[in-house]
């Protein structure tokens, strides 16, 4: 007995109806890969070979980016170079929120430098629930500032600022 081939255009043409469904119920909203590219909004960076690495004109703005590799291999590093691109931009700046109980201020303030106006260390976090707590805190203060909410009742409302300077926001 023969196997029953897949219909594959019958499948191809289901996906697209239903793609077709979701623009008409999303209008603007559902992208294709190349239209989705074009949507990345980037940090312009000094070299070459991270636009390379990237596959793309800059840092990419509004995403959590991890950063993996063996001890020792400079990540810190690079998150301090991270955080030095996002300085370059008026108003622009970083945190870095320790998790570890080593001693790296010092290459970081090398590379992003030593009186920097727009860099803040937080206190050495020793749990999750920590820098959890201090990475929630530094990203709910700079979106009030920015769109310019109420921090609370009691207080003003904050001028907004609009969401046009970048941040970084490094945990290590």
């Amino acid at each position: 007995m023969a196997k029953k081939k897949a219909d594959n255009g019958s499948l191809d043409s289901m996906f697209g109806a239903i793609s077709n469904q979701a623009q008409q119920k999303f209008p603007g909203q559902i992208f294709t890969g190349s239209e989705d590219m074009m949507r990345v909004l980037c940090l312009p960076v000094p070299s070459f070979s991270i636009r390379y690495l990237l596959q793309q004109e800059g840092w990419p703005l509004s995403r959590f980016v991890m950063l993996v590799g063996e001890e020792e291999s400079c990540k810190t590093s690079l998150a301090a170079e991270i955080i030095r691109w996002h300085s370059l931009i008026p108003g622009g700046g970083g945190v870095y929120i320790p998790t570890e109980p080593k001693e790296s201020l010092e290459l970081i303030y090398s590379i992003i430098g030593y009186d920097h106006k727009h860099f803040r260390t937080h206190a050495y976090c020793k749990t999750t629930q920590e820098w959890n707590a201090a990475g929630t805190w530094w990203i709910n203060t700079f979106r009030t500032y920015m769109d310019g909410r109420k921090r609370n009742a009691q207080q003003a409302a904050i001028k907004p600022h609009g969401r046009s300077a970048p941040v970084a926001l490094v945990i290590d």
